[in-house]
C-alpha cells in the first residue's frame, strides 16, 4: 500500500485504486468526502475553451464580409452564365450569414460568456454555413458550362480553406463546416 493515499480505497475510477492496484495521483487533491481534483474540469481546461471560443467570434466578422463577397460575385458569373436560380439559390446562404451574425452581435453584447450554448450556437452556424454553400452550389451550377463550373469550383474550395484556417481553434466546428 501507498502510504500517502492508503486511507482512499474508495475515490473513484480515476483515483487512487482501481480494482485491487493503487495508483499516485501526481498533482491532484483529494477533498474530505473523497472527492479529487480530477472529478470537475480544471480552471485551465475551461480557459482553454473560453480562449478558442473567443478567436472562433474574432474570425467570424471577416469570415461574414469574404461570404458577402463572393457570393456577390458567385450570383454574378452564374447569372451571366444562364443560371437564373442564381440568386434565389444565395438566399439561403444571406439567411444564415445574416443569422451568424445575429450571434456575434449577441456574443459581443453578453459580457457573461461561461455558458456552454456559445459553442453549440457557433456550431450549428458554422454547419448551416457549410450545408448552405454546398447547396447553393450544387442548385446554381451550369451544366455544360465549363468555365462557370471552374469557376464555382474555386470559389467552393476558396470557401473551404478559408473556413479550414478560420475554425482551425476546434475541430468538430471546422469539420462541421466542410
Amino acid at each position: 500500500m501507498i502510504p500517502a493515499i492508503a486511507g482512499l480505497h474508495e475515490v473513484h475510477s480515476k483515483g487512487a485504486y482501481i480494482g485491487s492496484r493503487p495508483y499516485v495521483l501526481i498533482g491532484c487533491r483529494v477533498a474530505p468526502g473523497g472527492h479529487s481534483s480530477l472529478d470537475r474540469p480544471s480552471q485551465t481546461d475551461q480557459r482553454v475553451r473560453d480562449e478558442q471560443l473567443q478567436l472562433l467570434f474574432a474570425g467570424l466578422p471577416s469570415s461574414l464580409l469574404a461570404t458577402v463577397v463572393l457570393l456577390t460575385l458567385t450570383v454574378a458569373v452564374t447569372h451571366l452564365a444562364g443560371a437564373d436560380h442564381a440568386p434565389w439559390a444565395s438566399v439561403i446562404i444571406v439567411i444564415v450569414s445574416a443569422a451568424r451574425l445575429f450571434l456575434w452581435l449577441a456574443y459581443r453584447r453578453h459580457a457573461r460568456r461561461e455558458n456552454i450554448a456559445w459553442s453549440t450556437m457557433f456550431l450549428i452556424g458554422s454547419v448551416a454555413a457549410g450545408a448552405a454553400w454546398g447547396f447553393g452550389a450544387v442548385t446554381v451550377f451550369p451544366a455544360g458550362n465549363i468555365a462557370a463550373q471552374a469557376f464555382i469550383a474555386f470559389v467552393i474550395a476558396g470557401v473551404s480553406a478559408g473556413a479550414i484556417t478560420t475554425l482551425a481553434v476546434d475541430k468538430r466546428t471546422a469539420l462541421g463546416f466542410v
